[in-house]
């Protein structure tokens, strides 16, 4: 009874149990809890890792490209700035992992090194280095930044290329090519 309680009061407020639950009373609160969260938002199924799909077009907002790529080998260009909303049925800690590597010319040698930088909600949680060549890049979001409901996250990149201005065909500017997103709790 109590361990029912604790997990319905959520939905249905304070609840003490003096009898066997009302199987009609537990059959609504299913009924609620599962209207109160679509199946593809984060940890709604109590997964402790959600990849996100780089096909999902509706994620992705402002400064990505499209989809590129077959099944493993999607991947998605960004510019400078690149905003992906995402819902949560939590607020939790989470560790968000992309793994990503910069346009030819962005991010190489120690000396040129740049960062990329995750904002989640507008908190900067941190920038790290970019590195050649595919690399996971990892930030902690702590619990008061990662909510329950739409989530932004917001990566920034302090330069983009141009690769038909280097002798390329291509006239999109292009800052990372990502292969992977990844949320954790």
């Amino acid at each position: 009874g109590d361990a029912l309680a604790r997990r319905y009061e959520a939905i249905l407020g304070p609840m003490t149990f003096r009898t066997a639950p009302d199987p009609e009373l537990v059959a609504k609160a299913e009924e609620l809890q599962a209207e109160r969260y679509a199946p593809e938002w984060l940890f709604a199924n109590d997964r402790r890792d959600e990849m996100v799909s780089l096909e999902n077009d509706e994620a992705f907002g402002t400064g990505w490209y499209g989809a590129e790529g077959r099944g493993a080998q999607t991947f998605r260009w960004t510019r400078a700035d690149a905003v992906v909303l995402l819902s949560s049925a939590m607020r939790t800690d989470v560790t968000v992992t992309v793994e990503a590597e910069p346009a030819a010319g962005v991010g190489r040698g120690d000396a040129d090194a740049r960062p990329i930088t995750l904002l989640v909600n507008g908190v900067d949680v941190g920038s790290q280095p970019m590195r050649p060549g595919r690399q996971p890049y990892r930030w902690s979001v702590p619990a008061g930044v990662w909510l329950a409901g739409t989530n932004e996250l917001w990566w920034h990149t302090s330069r983009a290329v141009r690769p038909a201005d280097m002798g390329g065909t291509d006239t999109r500017t292009l800052a990372l090519r990502v292969s992977s997103i990844v949320v954790g709790r």
